[in-house]
């Protein structure tokens, strides 16, 4: 969807990843009763990937987001704001493995604790994030010509 998303809205980022996140919720509980562990666990981690995103509307919506960066950036660039979206999601990831306890969801709460470390190293050294500096979040894509 890429900045499909930013069409929505604030409220409708928020909305509609809630709901996908009552849905997820919702199914791991199905999954998890009938003792199905492996989607139970996919369907719980995906509940703590929309973390950010549910955030991320959230601020939009209230008025609070610090600049005009778009979400897609969030796995990009190393910005100090990212820090709400990080720590919610490590809350909400923390919460959701305390009740569940399927190993997949320590996936998305590692990568949000890299994403921390990288953005507080920025903040720390005062803003610092070109290319020598070894906290540059580097997205690979497949090259078309070959």
């Amino acid at each position: 969807m890429n900045l499909g998303w930013e069409s929505f809205g604030g409220a409708g980022i928020l909305s509609i990843s809630a709901l996908y996140a009552a849905v997820g919720l919702k199914i791991t509980n199905t999954f998890s009763a009938k003792n199905l562990t492996i989607p139970a666990g996919i369907c719980a981690t995906f509940v703590v990937c929309l973390t950010p995103l549910s955030i991320y509307g959230l601020q939009q919506w209230l008025g609070v987001w610090p600049d005009e960066s778009v979400y897609r950036d969030y796995h990009r660039y190393i910005k100090w704001h990212w820090l709400s979206m990080e720590l919610g999601t490590l809350a909400i990831g923390a919460i959701i493995a305390w009740k569940y306890k399927y190993p997949f969801l320590v996936m998305p709460i590692a990568v949000t604790l890299w994403y921390m470390t990288m953005d507080i190293t920025v903040m720390i050294s005062g803003g610092d994030n070109t290319w020598e500096s070894p906290c540059v979040r580097i997205v690979v894509t497949p090259s078309l010509n070959r």
